[in-house]
C-alpha cells in the first residue's frame, strides 16, 4: 500500500469542529501485481481527486489530510465540519465524470481523528525509518556509497540516577552493550 498525508496535523488533532471523516474514492482497474496504480493511470485519478476537492472545497469545511491506495483502490481522507447533500454531490461527479469507475463514498463521525491518528499517521517504527532514509539519501547524495564503516555515539539522559540504573540493567539483559 501507499500513504500519503499531511503529517501537519498530529499536533493539532483532533481539530475541534470537524468530527465528520469522508473517506472517498475508487476501485481503478489499471494497477500491478501489488495493487498499485500503474503509471498510466495516475493521470485520472489525480483529476478525479481534484475534481472530488473541487466539491468539497466549495460546499464544506473541510480538512484533506491524506490519501491511502491499496489492492487497487485510492481513497481520499477529509475531516469535515458537516455532511449535509455531502454523499448526493459526490455520487452525482463519480456517475458523471467517472461512470466506469466503482466509486466509494463512506461516511463516519470520527471526533477523535482515530483514522488520522492511528491509520494513516505512521508509528513510531515507521517514523524512525523514514528519519534512518533521510541519513541514507544525504549520505549517497554527498557521494557516499555506504560501504564505510562509521563511529556511532548514542546519547541518553535521565531525570534519576535510578531510570538510569534499570535502563542500564535492561541494555545489558538485551545485550544492548
Amino acid at each position: 500500500g501507499s500513504t500519503v498525508l499531511d503529517m501537519s496535523y498530529i499536533d493539532k488533532a483532533p481539530i475541534k469542529g470537524y468530527p465528520f471523516l469522508l473517506i472517498t474514492g475508487v476501485k481503478f482497474p489499471d494497477c500491478n501485481t501489488d495493487g498499485l496504480p500503474v503509471e498510466t493511470a495516475f493521470e485520472q485519478l489525480y483529476m478525479l481527486s481534484d475534481k472530488i476537492k473541487n466539491v468539497i472545497d466549495f460546499n464544506f469545511k473541510s480538512k484533506f489530510v491524506g490519501t491511502f491506495t491499496y489492492h487497487c483502490e485510492r481513497l481520499d481522507y477529509y475531516y469535515l465540519t458537516d455532511t449535509i447533500k455531502l454523499r448526493e454531490r459526490l455520487n452525482s461527479v463519480y456517475e458523471t465524470d467517472f461512470p466506469k469507475l466503482k466509486s466509494i463514498v463512506k461516511l463516519k463521525l470520527d471526533t477523535n481523528w482515530d483514522a488520522y491518528i492511528t491509520f494513516l499517521y505512521p508509528n513510531e517504527e515507521t517514523l524512525e525509518f523514514m528519519s534512518n532514509q533521510k541519513v541514507i539519501l544525504n549520505l549517497t547524495n554527498a557521494g557516499d556509497n555506504l560501504t564505510k564503516s562509521r563511529k556511532v555515539d548514542h546519547w541518553l539522559y535521565f531525570n534519576t540516577s535510578t531510570d538510569r540504573d534499570k535502563f542500564a540493567a535492561f541494555a545489558e539483559t538485551n545485550k544492548y552493550i
